[in-house]
């Protein structure tokens, strides 16, 4: 008997340091696992500053050249080249770090690229308003235009009317919407005046039939 409850009393006691070897692994495992998480949490946290400081950079640095840019000296040349300038200088628009007084200097430069017909159809003071409301509008819904694409020169329609030279390209814009992501196809319509360059005449959203031409 004295025997027995001995050999039991070993196997016991095996079988508790087996258990405790298997909890150190268990516990060993989970302390490298925090450490992993701490470790990468750090990371993360070091890492996004960065991120955002090269990223506000490059963004400076693009607003500095669409505000300085002499447009009435270097006007564009081609379809493609003034609606691209106008599509940076519209995704512009909406970056949080766009101050008012960047943004008249952006409305100012905008409008430039206008033909007269469509520039009378507000004064400087009204479109710089009605714009800060639609950027409003947009920052309420955490929305802003996050890039856009432009279609090749050889993809501008031409036509003559009365006289006149106009001409059509499409552009698509990317807009952001929290974590969503929407297209918005743009049909830009545009009149050469007597000087010759191209301006903007109006733009619309492009129906199904512009898309797939």
């Amino acid at each position: 008997m004295v025997l027995l409850l001995g050999r039991f009393v070993a196997a016991a006691h095996t079988g508790r340091c087996r258990m405790c070897k298997i909890w150190d692994i268990v516990l060993g495992g989970i302390l490298i696992m925090a450490a992993l998480g701490v470790g990468y949490y750090y990371y993360l946290s070091n890492r996004q500053p960065r991120q955002d400081a090269t990223q506000q950079s490059l963004v400076n640095e693009q607003l500095a050249q669409l505000k300085t840019k002499n447009i009435e000296q270097n006007y564009p040349e081609s379809v493609k080249e003034v609606v691209n300038l106008f599509m940076r200088i519209s995704k512009m628009y909406y970056t949080s770090s766009v101050s008012d007084e960047d943004l008249g200097i952006l409305a100012s430069q905008a409008r430039l690229l206008f033909d007269d017909e469509l520039k009378s159809k507000q004064t400087d003071a009204e479109y710089l308003e009605s714009l800060k409301q639609d950027i409003a509008d947009y920052k309420k819904v955490n929305r802003y235009i996050s890039d856009f694409k432009l279609e090749g020169s050889s993809n501008v329609k031409y036509k003559t009317l009365n006289g006149q030279k106009y001409a059509t390209i499409l552009g698509l814009y990317y807009i952001r919407e929290g974590s969503g992501l929407e297209y918005s196809y743009t049909k830009f319509t545009l009149r050469e005046d007597a000087q010759g360059h191209w301006k903007l005449l109006y733009w619309e959203l492009a129906d199904e039939s512009d898309i797939n031409e």
